[in-house]
């Protein structure tokens, strides 16, 4: 494929939301795929290990699997080959609890600082302002479609995503 249709004309503005939001995914999603295949990641790699960077003790599955919105039996199995890849590492949380808490191994710390330098590349044709603008139009939709669904949106426990220290 060497080119990809632009909206329709006679679209209307939904439509050409969808559009584009589709559009956009699949886009970034090859982009991200092939640009992270060259450090050995994949994106889904990549935003776990931010994940547990990020949460920090609170890294636990099923936290993993609120933020990416999937089922904790299918963050489970990735985690599982993360962990036999040597990226991550799990202990009891504490004696008696159910939990395990999850942890970066050094090897998974140096292929998320590459794996974010790289998809920080991806966003940078883009304004700060215009990145904003994208965030804010997105977080109104998902209050919406979270809304359809009866899903709460939880703060989060631990710091902000987006105060990330590279």
């Amino acid at each position: 494929m060497n080119a990809i249709y632009d909206i329709p004309k006679n679209a209307t503005d939904t439509e050409a939301m969808w559009l584009l939001i589709d559009q956009v995914s699949r886009l970034m999603n090859r982009l991200q795929e092939r640009e992270l295949l060259r450090i050995g990641a994949t994106p889904e790699k990549v935003t776990t290990l931010q994940l547990i960077h990020d949460l920090g003790e609170d890294a636990i599955t099923a936290e993993i699997a609120r933020y990416l919105c999937r089922k904790d039996q299918s963050i489970t199995g990735m985690l599982n080959r993360m962990e036999q890849e040597g990226l991550v590492k799990r202990a009891p949380k504490h004696r008696g609890q159910p939990y395990t808490a999850l942890a970066l191994t050094d090897k998974g710390e140096e292929m998320r600082k590459k794996g974010q330098k790289v998809l920080s590349g991806l966003t940078k044709p883009m304004s700060a302002w215009a990145r904003k603008e994208v965030i804010n139009g997105l977080i109104g939709m998902r209050g919406g479609l979270t809304s359809m669904l009866h899903l709460d949106v939880l703060e989060p426990k631990s710091r902000s995503l987006s105060a990330r220290e590279d």
